[in-house]
């Protein structure tokens, strides 16, 4: 495997005693993209842990190392949005240290470092509805009643909730509430980084109590992590992020579908809900966007060829 390149300048004088770096994580909004910027950061600098940057290796730093470790990662594979995002997390801390006056340039600056185009267009983001009934139908053919009943409970909880997979992970039995004739979940860590609820739909409830039941069977509470490992050596453990993303993709592996996450099937949730009648301000308020261009953006019409524009142009016939 090719190892990323990181840049490599003199280590010399430290960081002020009230370590800058930290005070930038402490800003970022969620938990989750405090560990995705700590990993990026570290990567580019090379550093196992942020502490270890030095003001003058932050201000040797020049748009051409920028701009050679982005061409890098893009050379080895890694998506455009993906090299976006750890562009992101450099330009930022370098612009939070502008602000606090620790230096006067920010190498990363947008007009110099580019990013990447993306691709705009959404189709195939939505799993087609055969391929979700299809891989249902998998989780339903697990051997293991308590891994089936979970795996039946975490993939209704992503698809009907259209939760984030760190958000699946995070849940807890005590986060399940009544909210006068409704169930609700509270979300504690979100990517907004502000505490946030879903409400809780009849085919969820039943597959969690399904789920409970078996976890009674195995002489477990339902208390703590809802999802929880069925592995030796983890059982009983909280399920990471990292587990939800591997168990979706497990199946949709078994079935030969190509380019399926936890993460497509809140794209699939929204899809789903637009197409069954709700508003995309319905599912923004959902999905929790901040903006409906984004929640539109997760929208893959799938009934587009039908009743097309096309289908309404009618130029006068010759003869």
């Amino acid at each position: 495997m090719t190892n990323v390149a990181t840049v490599t300048i003199p280590q010399r004088a430290l960081l002020p005693v009230e370590d800058p770096t930290k005070s930038f994580l402490a800003g970022v909004l969620s938990p989750a993209t405090q560990r995705a910027y700590r990993s990026d950061l570290c990567q580019f600098f090379g550093v196992s842990d942020l502490s270890f940057i030095t003001l003058d290796r932050l201000d040797a730093i020049s748009p051409d190392d920028i701009i050679a470790w982005r061409n890098e990662l893009h050379a080895n594979g890694k998506a455009r949005s993906t090299v976006n995002r750890k562009l992101s997390a450099v330009r930022a801390l370098y612009t939070y240290m502008m602000g606090c006056g620790h230096l006067d340039k920010n190498p990363a600056d947008a007009s110099v470092v580019r990013g990447f185009k993306t691709d705009r267009r959404v189709g195939g983001k939505a799993m087609a509805t055969d391929d979700l009934t299809r891989l249902l139908l998998a989780v339903d053919e697990t051997a293991d009643a308590l891994q089936r009943a979970r795996d039946r409970a975490l993939i209704t909880v992503l698809v009907y909730c259209g939760l984030r997979r760190s958000e699946a992970a995070g849940m807890h039995w005590e986060h399940l509430r009544r909210e006068g004739v409704h169930t609700v979940v509270d979300l504690p860590e979100t990517k907004s980084g502000v505490e946030q609820d879903v409400k809780i739909v009849g085919p969820v409830m039943d597959a969690l109590a399904a789920y409970r039941d078996e976890l009674t069977v195995c002489g477990r509470d339902a208390t703590g992590p809802v999802f929880i490992s069925v592995a030796r050596g983890t059982y009983g453990n909280g399920l990471t992020p990292q587990s939800v993303r591997l168990i979706v993709k497990r199946y949709a592996d078994r079935l030969g579908i190509d380019d399926v996450s936890a993460h497509t099937l809140r794209h699939t949730c929204c899809t789903l809900a637009i197409e069954g009648g709700a508003t995309p301000t319905q599912v923004q308020s959902h999905l929790r966007h901040a903006d409906v261009k984004t929640t539109l953006g997760y929208f893959e019409n799938r009934n587009r060829l039908e009743d097309n524009a096309a289908d309404h142009i009618t130029l006068p016939q010759n003869g």
